[in-house]
């Protein structure tokens, strides 16, 4: 100020110089505001958003915590449900082998002691058959000689008894031999038969068991195909929120310096200005009442009427000859556009 009043109008500039101070006041409390503005806006926005990523990275490590116990737990998980669905498929698949070879083997003994019994039905019958025949003679001969000769002497009569019922008594042996056989030949056909149908039953369900395990694999990893696809859909969603996330955190650090000085010190920073304002509007006044500041003012405004100075000073500031004359026309030509001047 001491510089600028040095100045041939030091007063209008010295007024000049604190009328813009006022105006940076002015427009630092608007640049103010509005920064405190933006960062409530900012922060609340910012802030909003960083709460929704929080509850969303919470949601997904939720999600992706299920969806890996539903796979993997090592008991009940769905991995190891399949492992042990196809577990039971290859055991059904050996026991039908093991079935199918049992069976076989059964058939085969079957086949073979049935040809043996038959064999052995076909030689006793055979046998019976031969003594029977050799036997029956003994008694034609015998009804021969009662006919035709003397009877024969007692001891060969006896003789030919004995040897026709030791005959009888093998035959009718071999008979029952026969018909023992017989028997296990009709036990045996029917042990065959239901060895057969226990067969055809035992693989009939394990067949069905078999279709069931089958389809229920697809099942399975059709599933856990889904359950691997939303999981790593929910991992790189995790991955791409834990970014966002992330890159939140950073801009409200970044903001948080300048934020945090406006939000502290706003209050007393309008204090402040409100103070200089009105230290500077005090000073405009102070000077305007200086005896010098009107002896300037008088000076500028006699410079200012130049040649009409005199007219001016006599006749006063208002008049029509004077505003006449620094208008540069004539006083009947002013006063016809101004009739209400004093002098018109």
């Amino acid at each position: 100020m001491a510089v600028l009043l040095e100045a041939e109008n030091p007063f209008t500039e010295v007024l000049d110089e604190i009328k813009k101070m006022i105006k940076i006041i002015d427009e630092e409390e608007k640049a103010d505001k509005e920064q405190k503005e933006w960062c409530e806006s900012e922060r609340e926005e910012n802030h909003g958003t960083k709460v929704e990523k929080e509850d969303k990275i919470t949601a997904l490590e939720e999600k992706i915590s299920g969806l890996d116990e539903d796979l993997n737990n090592p008991e009940t998980g769905l991995k190891a449900v399949l492992k042990q669905t196809e577990d039971d498929l290859v055991t059904n698949h050996d026991m039908q082998v093991s079935e199918t070879a049992s069976r076989a083997g059964e058939n085969m003994a079957y086949q073979k002691s049935i040809k043996n019994i038959v064999a052995a039905e076909k030689l006793l019958g055979k046998a019976i058959k031969v003594l029977k025949a050799y036997y029956s003679q003994f008694g034609e001969e015998k009804e021969e000689l009662l006919q035709e000769e003397p009877a024969p002497p007692e001891t060969f009569e006896g003789q030919e008894g004995g040897q026709v019922d030791a005959g009888n008594e093998v035959i009718g042996m071999l008979e029952f031999i026969l018909k023992e056989s017989n028997k296990e030949e009709e036990e045996t056909h029917k042990d065959e038969e239901s060895a057969q149908h226990e067969f055809e039953d035992s693989m009939g369900e394990l067949k069905s068991e078999q279709t069931k395990l089958t389809e229920s694999i697809a099942e399975q990893q059709v599933t856990i195909a889904e359950k691997e696809k939303t999981l790593f859909e929910a991992q790189q969603d995790l991955a791409v929120t834990e970014k966002e996330l992330k890159a939140v955190k950073r801009y409200l650090f970044k903001i948080k310096p300048g934020c945090d000085y406006i939000e502290e010190n706003y209050e007393m920073r309008n204090e402040n200005r409100k103070k200089e304002k009105e230290a500077l509007k005090k000073a405009i006044d102070l000077l305007k009442g200086t005896p010098a500041y009107k002896a300037a003012v008088t000076a500028a405004e006699q410079e200012a009427l130049g040649d009409c100075k005199d007219v001016c000073n006599a006749e006063g500031r208002d008049h029509a000859k004077c505003e006449a004359c620094l208008a540069g026309t004539s006083v009947p030509g002013y006063c016809a556009g101004h009739k209400d001047t004093p002098g018109c």
